[in-house]
């Protein structure tokens, strides 16, 4: 018979007991004037920085060496003690407020052992759902000074990818807000990804926080804002909000950056302009908790101008009553076929002696992507809100319009009476 012993359990506690104990103790450290009893076995193994500062030892007084705050940060002090036992125990206690000087200690003495421990625990802490992280612990730790190393940007980014999932609840805590440097608040204003309760909320926050941080200095709070405001997406607030953009300090003090920029805001609302837009357009959406009153449209519904009637090859001709310049009112059924709308693009009710200005003019006036039709298509897709909803009515067709249509394929046009 055979059989597997397992005693591991004992021999790591019995390692455990060796922790600062000065029996057969070969190496000292100081820290803060207190001595800690360490061993070469157990400290090189796991540490070749360790290793690289005790080998060089000739003597006695060489196998100590102090740990001061000098050449630690007095919040990795607090820890030094509890990262050490880890050498012997493979146990420490991790928490939001001492995984930063921990997590770099395992990266400044090479402990593999606990920085994927650490780096463990902080994935799991930002990923929870329930309960969520504390926004004001991730700005922390982004912030820290510890963590702007290049060995800790995977941590950074990490915090910066959660900032932007809730910097709704970022903005409205003030303390974690300024603590931001102006890159980081450029980037958020910049980014599509955010997710804040409106558009005007943003932008408050944005002028707070400049207003905060260069309150005594007017030439660097005018270069940061030129910087960030052309990616503030103003067609996006109501005219309400934008008529509060308009009252604030910074919009009066400096209106020749915000002059255009709410200009192409107000006319968004009055006719809909649209641009073809990029990644950092203003008519790109963020993930607003609230949605804007007016969405933007794609640039494939963009209205274009109706084609010009041509004449019919029967002969029918646009003529001139007596020299002032207007339409002759009696047009043919294949007249009115050819100049119908294309696809259901142009609206359908017009008379025979309707202009091309008022074909124009009721297509932009009417109720398209206004959010009023329920059937609209309200998905983002792409920076979009799509509502392709257009009311029209169409015009009575005639029995040879009729067979226009059924010729023509098309499921729209208008006849003549």
């Amino acid at each position: 018979m055979t059989e597997s012993a397992d005693c591991s359990s004992e021999l790591i506690e019995l390692i455990g007991t060796l922790f600062d104990n000065s029996d057969q103790s070969d190496m000292c450290l100081l820290i803060d004037g207190q001595e800690v009893h360490l061993h070469k076995l157990v400290i090189f193994k796991q540490s070749e920085v360790f290793r690289d500062l005790f080998e060089k030892a000739t003597d006695a007084s060489d196998l100590y060496h102090h740990i001061n705050n000098t050449n630690e940060h007095p919040e990795c002090m607090q820890v030094f003690r509890n990262f050490l036992e880890f050498f012997y125990t493979g146990k420490i206690d991790l928490s939001t407020d001492t995984i930063v000087p921990i997590v770099f200690l395992a990266y400044k003495y090479k402990v593999l052992s606990l920085s994927v421990c650490c780096h463990t625990y902080i994935k799991r802490y930002l990923s929870n759902e329930s309960p969520p992280p504390d926004i004001d612990v991730v700005a922390a730790w982004y912030v820290h000074t510890l963590l702007q190393a290049s060995d800790f940007a995977w941590l950074r980014d990490l915090c910066f990818e959660m900032m932007k999932r809730t910097l709704y609840q970022l903005i409205a805590s003030s303390t974690s807000w300024y603590k931001l440097s102006f890159d980081d608040v450029f980037q958020l204003v910049r980014n599509s990804d955010v997710l804040v309760k409106d558009e005007f909320s943003l932008y408050d926050a944005m002028e707070t926080w400049l207003e905060h941080c260069y309150n005594d200095d007017s030439e660097q709070l005018s270069t940061s804002l030129q910087e960030c405001i052309q990616y503030v997406r103003f067609p996006m607030m109501s005219p309400t909000q934008l008529a509060k953009v308009q009252d604030s300090n910074l919009c009066r003090e400096h209106l020749d950056l915000y002059s255009q920029l709410l200009l192409e805001a107000y006319q968004f609302h009055t006719c809909g302009t649209q641009v073809e837009p990029d990644e950092y357009s203003r008519f790109v959406l963020r993930d607003y908790l609230i949605q804007p009153d007016k969405l933007p449209r794609p640039p494939s519904q963009k209205p274009t101008t109706p084609p010009p009637r041509e004449p019919s090859e029967n002969g029918d001709r646009d003529t001139m009553n007596n020299g002032n310049n207007r339409h002759a009112a009696n047009t043919t059924d294949d007249e009115m076929s050819e100049s119908g709308s294309e696809d259901g693009k142009y609206p359908s009710s017009h008379s025979t002696s309707a202009s091309q200005d008022d074909l124009e003019n009721e297509y932009i006036t009417s109720d398209v992507g206004n959010g009023n039709n329920d059937d609209a298509m309200n998905t983002r897709s792409g920076g979009y809100h799509c509502d392709n909803s257009v009311d029209t009515t169409t015009a009575p067709v005639t029995e040879n319009s009729a067979n226009n249509l059924s010729d023509t394929g098309h499921g729209e046009t208008s006849g003549a009476n």
